[in-house]
């Protein structure tokens, strides 16, 4: 179902006097409506966002920023996806120099989309996220166990509002533009993003940042 799908059943079924009157009924969907709000809450700035990009080149406000310290927040802002799909993080944070010049809100939606991507292709989600330094750059992988993707899709899969099936199983909401808008962000900050994936087992994205000199 849509977010103001879910929204519409979930207000209905709060008008149900014997739901009200049951406390852990009542705070279940008051859950999913919070959860479904924000979800569309997020929806709404991406496009918005995305139509700013495509006017032009991001305008960053570049600071010194510690991306392990941004991929805890972005794992916490997603704590209601992560509760609701049972999913387990693998944390391998082992890059000794995490801190670069980035725009900490777009790094957030960066990591966010990436993380959350591989959670909801998932249907019983364990998501390794990576961390490595080379001499020159901060690396961020985020492994996955879902869906995978065909090779004939991989080079598709940052056009915008371009969407995968795979017999409609475990097909995510939105709107198609979160991994457009992960590569603007990447491109923006003279970063490449890379894809492996085997259908079936699943998938590998990977971020190459410019560290601190």
């Amino acid at each position: 179902k849509t977010p103001v799908a879910t929204l519409a059943l979930a207000a209905e079924t709060l008008e149900n006097k014997h739901i009200v009157e049951k406390p852990d009924k009542l705070a279940t969907y008051a859950g999913i409506v919070k959860y479904q709000s924000d979800h569309l809450s997020k929806q709404i700035e991406k496009l918005l966002r995305f139509a700013h990009t495509e006017s032009g080149r991001l305008h960053l406000a570049k600071t010194t920023v510690d991306m392990h310290e941004l991929i805890r927040e972005s794992i916490t802002h997603l704590m209601p996806l992560i509760q609701q799909k049972n999913a387990t993080l693998q944390l391998n944070l082992n890059a000794a120099k995490s801190c670069m010049l980035a725009d900490r809100d777009y790094m957030i939606i960066m990591i966010t989309n990436l993380i959350e991507n591989a959670i909801k292709y998932s249907k019983e989600p364990v998501i390794i996220i990576t961390t490595i330094n080379t001499p020159e750059h901060f690396i961020l992988s985020i492994t996955d166990n879902g869906i995978g993707i065909e090779k004939r899709h991989i080079k598709k899969l940052f056009r915008k509002f371009y969407r995968i099936r795979n017999n409609e199983e475990y097909v995510a909401k939105g709107f198609g533009i979160g991994l457009t808008i992960v590569r603007k962000i990447v491109s923006a900050h003279t970063g490449k993003i890379y894809v492996e994936s085997v259908p079936a087992k699943g998938s590998t994205f990977t971020v190459e940042l410019p560290g601190l000199k």
